[in-house]
């Protein structure tokens, strides 16, 4: 009666599955997940919140998850919808994150992310134009490795100059190796010496170590990523390492040569 007397269409209304928590329990309204400030301070898009929250308790064909806004409307069914209750998946919903980011325009996704560094304080208010092109850069490098925005934090330790602390004992026995500190130590006089731009260098660099014997291969470019990342993965070395001020890798370059 109150939409026919404001001259509104009636909407039809339907029961769906309960929705359950990961221990299987039915979730509470003071649960983390179905806060929206857990949605916001996490930093997931809002296409992918609105994705994952959609296909909650649907059968959907295999790879057919992900959806933008207008395929979620136009694919809204009803009877695709199980009678069993729908369990909320943290993994579930970075994947559907991480696809959803993969998918956006770095220069979007740096506008997106820059409110997460200002608050973390790796960037200032006021961003100047060649800082925001980096950023522009490192979105499009890391768009692959992130599932929400605020995890973008965790990799400003790389570009900002902060103490780096190994991420995982991989990295840190890799720099604990006699023959990685000797590479480094190496690569750190090359660059000071080089007058190539550092895309130029990095990619000879790379070139070269990769045409190393494959044990020696595997230790040189893992202790060079940890040294520089405090991490065993990641993106691409050539891809990253030129978007590193070079003054801070040669800092830290000399710095791991020199704990032997």
């Amino acid at each position: 009666l109150l939409f026919q007397a404001l001259g509104f269409p009636v909407p039809l209304y339907a029961h769906v599955p309960l929705l359950l928590g990961p221990d299987r329990r039915p979730l509470r309204e003071d649960d983390e997940a179905s806060l929206l400030r857990f949605w916001r301070e996490k930093g997931y898009l809002s296409d992918a919140a609105a994705n994952y929250l959609v296909i909650l308790g649907r059968r959907l064909p295999r790879g057919k998850e992900i959806m933008d806004r207008r395929a979620l409307i136009d694919g809204f069914d009803l009877p695709g919808f199980s009678s069993a209750p729908a369990v909320f998946d943290p993994e579930a919903l970075r994947r559907v994150g991480a696809e959803h980011i993969r998918r956006t325009e770095p220069a979007h996704l740096a506008d997106l992310a820059i409110p997460f560094l200002k608050a973390s304080g790796v960037l200032p208010d006021a961003v100047s134009e060649e800082t925001y092109g980096r950023m522009v850069r490192l979105a499009a490098v890391f768009r692959n490795h992130l599932a929400c925005l605020s995890e973008i934090g965790t990799y400003a330790p790389i570009f900002s100059g902060r103490p780096l602390v190994p991420a995982d004992p991989r990295s840190a026995r890799a720099l604990s190796s006699e023959r990685v500190v000797r590479g480094l130590a190496e690569l750190g006089r090359e660059l000071t010496r080089s007058r190539l731009a550092p895309d130029l260098f990095w990619r000879e660099t790379l070139a070269r170590l990769r045409e190393k014997p494959p044990r020696e291969r595997e230790e040189l470019l893992l202790g060079l990523r940890a040294a520089l990342t405090g991490r065993s993965e990641g993106p691409p070395l050539e891809e990253f390492i030129p978007l590193i001020p070079e003054a801070l890798v040669k800092r830290r370059l000399r710095a791991k040569a020199r704990r032997k």
